[in-house]
């Protein structure tokens, strides 16, 4: 006797599947917005937030080049920057430049630029404290 003569099982997985990495798509926005709230006033908050997002985007295997990770990668290196961490705002800062260039061949775009921007920032700020 077979459990599931028709396969279905096996497709009902597959779009449970899918419907949780589409909800941890959204959860990953809403945890983005989220962050940018907190950043103004508790950017340690806002660190916990973009770092979740991380995460789950980890735990989902979702690609990593899609706009919102290095969104979450920009805006986690503000974070850090807003904290003084500036060695970690680097490191994140130039993550979303790397998703940054593949997602966006031109360099005069604007999420390209702002990033490019924050990075100059940080090394300059890297340079005084050394």
């Amino acid at each position: 006797m077979k459990l599931d003569p028709d396969g279905k099982v096996e497709t009902h997985f597959d779009e449970a599947a899918t419907i949780a990495k589409e909800e941890g798509l959204s959860r990953m926005i809403v945890f983005n917005n989220q962050g940018l709230n907190l950043a103004r006033t508790n950017p340690d908050r806002a660190i916990e937030r973009y770092t979740e997002a991380l995460q789950m985007q980890e735990r989902l295997a979702l690609p990593h080049d899609r706009p919102i990770v290095a969104a979450l990668h920009h805006n986690l290196g503000a974070a850090h920057y807003k904290n003084q961490d500036y060695a970690e705002a680097e490191k994140s800062f130039r993550q979303a430049e790397e998703i940054r260039r593949k997602l966006f061949e031109d360099v005069n775009h604007p999420d390209r630029q702002r990033t490019v921007e924050w990075l100059k920032a940080v090394e300059r700020k890297l340079i005084k404290t050394n």
